[in-house]
């Protein structure tokens, strides 16, 4: 299955920006939503493409783009599916929780919310699970595929914040949470069967320019991908002339 993967906001758009007081020794912490979503998109999509999915993001860096432009660049890949990657915000610094948001009336939709959600709930049951709803988000409007929205904790509840989004292994296990709920979905049943049988290779001569992660994206894989098929230790340290094995995606 092709999944689109949006880190929500990003360059002039920081999106909700979450601080937490010095306390027991720790120093003031603040996040900004579009620093949490890219990171954790980055690791769903290492999470989805070793269940075999193939990949792409509508932001790979820290820039703005359009919502209409998000939406846009998974229609025009023609991703199965789309799943956008948020921090929750609120007045009141004690809200919590999770939820997964679908477009009103999409039954797909929905049932991938559902089964993301189902994880989610089971992988932090000590969160709130505040459920799958509906809404009119331009990026699950535009979209021409079943897409969802996951809103992974409240960035202005500063205990959530600390103990939480801000740590690296808990981003991790939120990818983990949200792939497996797409690896239950109907639709992506094809894509893991896929998976377990050997993929057919092609080869590539590096040229003058290349970047593994250059060419990642022109395939349509993760870099680990590319660099484990043809053991490569350092990414950074490819040469012109040499072949690689490029699998498909």
């Amino acid at each position: 299955m092709k999944i689109c993967i949006d880190p929500g906001h990003g360059g002039t758009d920081p999106g909700a920006i979450g601080t937490a007081p010095a306390a027991a020794g720790e120093p003031a912490l603040t996040l900004k939503e579009c620093d949490f979503t890219l990171d954790v998109a980055l690791l769903l999509e290492e999470e989805l493409a070793r269940r075999g999915h193939s990949v792409l993001l509508t932001r790979r860096r820290d820039r703005s783009r359009q919502l209409a432009a998000r939406a846009a660049h998974a229609n025009r890949h023609a991703a199965d599916l789309f799943i956008s990657i948020h921090a929750n915000a609120a007045a009141n610094p004690a809200a919590e929780g999770i939820e997964v948001f679908h477009f009103p009336g999409s039954a797909a939709g929905k049932s991938v919310a559902d089964r993301i959600m189902r994880h989610l709930a089971a992988a932090f049951p000590d969160h709130v699970n505040r459920g799958v709803k509906s809404a009119d988000f331009a990026v699950l409007r535009l979209t021409a595929m079943p897409a969802v929205l996951v809103e992974c904790e409240f960035l202005t509840n500063p205990d959530w914040l600390r103990r939480f989004l801000s740590c690296p292994g808990k981003r991790r296990e939120i990818a983990g949470a949200i792939a497996a709920g797409v690896a239950t979905c109907p639709e992506a049943l094809p894509a893991v069967k896929a998976a377990a049988e050997p993929a057919p290779a092609r080869t590539y001569i590096v040229q003058a320019g290349d970047t593994l992660s250059a060419l990642a994206r022109r395939f349509g894989l993760t870099v680990d991908t590319i660099a484990t098929d043809n053991a490569i230790s350092n990414p950074d340290l490819i040469r012109i002339g040499q072949v690689l094995r490029i699998r498909s995606s």
